[in-house]
């Protein structure tokens, strides 16, 4: 079997949670990839899954409080602590 690289994993992995997502029924959750470039570059993966902001990591091990510091802060939500 051919190893894949880590973007390719990491592309397939988005693509399998939008799938999971519109079978719970959110009919248009997609990539940032394909709908938003502004989303894509706030390192958010997965849009059109009202109240939810998704970031995938496709990762052996993952590294919790590093992705969690990575995740925008977006002002008028549960995030803005401040």
């Amino acid at each position: 079997m051919a190893k894949i690289n880590a973007r390719q994993k990491g592309h397939a992995f988005e693509r399998a949670v939008v799938l999971m997502f519109k079978a719970l029924g959110w009919v248009e959750a997609m990539t940032t990839r394909l709908g938003s470039k502004m989303l894509d570059n706030m390192k958010i993966d997965i849009m059109n899954v009202d109240p939810f902001t998704i970031q995938c990591k496709a990762v052996e091990t993952l590294n919790v409080h590093k992705a969690f510091l990575e995740i925008p802060k977006i002002v008028g939500t549960y995030r803005d602590w401040e």
